[in-house]
């Protein structure tokens, strides 16, 4: 039994000192504390082992004080770790200072305890056919070092239970492993205390502890954080985001892409089938990134997303994985439109401006059909603005396009060429002549009521023979003929002719 125990013992020992090396290189604000905690947990192991090999009582003595001496400088080092670590203990002054004093004193004390025997004896034993050595006697010099450490490690665990309350949930992963690891060291050193077995098996789980203090820190802890930072942080991200392993698995997907795909994050096999299929439909091996828009229609809104795939690789070229991203585009879209509309509307009347009236007119004008280009033109209308106001003017300009809106099924395109001139084409079956000046004959007896501003309206028709004439021609013909042939009869309607 004692050789075993002594086996376990060295190979816990050098473990934890392969484990100082393997994490030399890593970063971390308690690498150098671990470190030392891993070197301070194997120097206690080799101590304690000393224990059982050697029968010599001066030795027995001496190991037995080093090792309780090691244990008030693991709980050094572990509150160390804990101040640095949680920052709990920050606010408190000389906790350091003093619980280094204490350690160095308790040191001398148990070395000195091997010749004076002013803290603890020791008597042999017998367990399972061998002999050990446990404590007996007990004065108030040991009482204070078992009190010092029930009462540091208590300390200890309430500090990382006070930080756990404190944090935010995704944080809490960060400090439960240790809190953890802290309740187990308890827990065997209370059953040690309390047993009748002779052995301190207690030593083994603060290897243990040890170890899976340094692979917390060193490998777990800043793992889970950064998954989970990043997930606090895309799943508040304004785009969709998925993500795939190497194995075309679904790993993480955000809310915002789980609503626009329509699938639950828990249904990841479906997304995987889904992800499968459009692989082989829209994928090549060759092929590392793809990016393509697409307007979809949603809930009656048109919504324009940009879509992005992209294969994911190591430092060694080696697939790792690839992810989508989805990026709502359609604030851009609006502002596009409003943009377009911008440009291509009469900003007063809210039809089509000269430009696009052209060009509009010019695509829907078909060959074989007859079709009127008509313009209406107000006679003398900056004398009506200077005598009735640019407001009242600017009413009248608001009236005469809304007649057009009102009128809009009838009409090929409308639209306000500048100042108080409008245009629109229409079929020649469409026209009708007297509803048209009976319209324009009400707009001028509402707003021509000053007697030194009469207001009248005079419309120009221009047949149209060839629809591949350019728009802007036909226009000009129109618009003369409301010019030059209306002011001579003061009829309101007359037609271009040629000459």
């Amino acid at each position: 039994m004692k050789n075993i125990f002594i086996v376990v013992l060295w190979i816990l020992a050098f473990s934890l000192i392969f484990c100082y090396m393997t994490i030399r290189k890593k970063k971390s604000e308690v690498k150098k504390l671990t470190q030392v905690l891993l070197l301070a947990t194997a120097l206690t192991e080799i101590v304690f082992s000393v224990t059982f090999f050697n029968s010599r009582p001066l030795v027995i003595d001496l190991a037995f004080g080093l090792y309780l001496a090691c244990v008030d400088w693991l709980l050094y080092i572990l509150m160390m770790y804990t101040k640095q670590y949680t920052k709990v203990f920050n606010e408190i002054k000389y906790v350091r200072f003093g619980m280094m004093i204490f350690c160095m004193i308790d040191t001398v004390s148990m070395i000195a305890n091997s010749f004076l025997h002013h803290s603890f004896t020791l008597y042999p034993v017998k367990f399972l056919n061998q002999s050990y050595y446990v404590i007996g006697e007990k004065t108030p010099f040991f009482i204070v070092h078992v009190a010092f450490v029930d009462v540091w490690i208590f300390a200890i665990l309430l500090g990382y239970i006070f930080k756990t309350m404190r944090v935010a949930s995704m944080y809490k992963c960060k400090y439960y492993p240790v809190m953890i690891l802290t309740i187990t060291i308890i827990i065997a050193s209370a059953y040690f205390e309390f047993s009748s077995i002779p052995v301190d098996f207690s030593v083994i789980v603060y290897a243990l502890a040890a170890l899976a203090l340094c692979w917390f820190s060193m490998y777990v802890i800043p793992q889970d954080l950064v998954y989970n930072a990043f997930s606090f942080v895309i799943n508040d991200y304004n785009d969709g985001i998925m993500c795939f392993d190497n194995e075309d698995q679904c790993i993480y997907i955000n809310d915002i892409m789980s609503g626009y795909i329509c699938v639950r994050e828990e249904e990841k096999e479906l997304i995987h089938q889904n992800f499968q299929e459009w692989k082989k439909e829209h994928l090549t091996a060759d092929k590392k990134y793809l990016s393509w828009e697409q307007i979809e229609v949603i809930d009656g809104e048109r919504r324009l997303f940009e879509h992005n795939y992209r294969k994911i690789y190591d430092k060694r070229g080696r697939y790792i994985g690839c992810y989508f991203a989805l990026k709502d585009k359609s604030v851009l879209l609006e502002q596009l439109r409003k943009e377009h509309y911008r440009v291509t509307h009469d900003s007063l009347t809210d039809i089509y401006n000269e430009q696009q009236f052209y060009e509009v007119t010019q695509d829907k004008l078909e060959p074989g059909k007859d079709y009127f280009m008509v313009c209406f033109n107000i006679d003398d209308f900056k004398k009506y603005n200077h005598i009735c106001g640019r407001e009242k003017g600017d009413e009248v300009l608001r009236v005469l396009s809304m007649l057009l809106r009102k009128n809009k099924e009838r009409l090929v395109t409308y639209g306000r060429l500048r100042e108080d001139k409008f245009v629109f084409a229409l079929k020649r079956d469409e026209l009708d002549f007297s509803y048209m000046e009976k319209q324009l004959e009400r707009i001028q007896q509402r707003f021509g009521t000053e007697d030194d501003a009469p207001l009248h309206i005079y419309v120009g028709v221009y047949p149209i023979e060839d629809p591949g004439e350019k728009v802007e021609s036909m226009c000009r013909k129109a618009e003369w003929v409301s010019h030059a042939e209306n002011k001579q009869d003061h009829t309101m309607t007359s037609y271009y002719q040629e000459d």
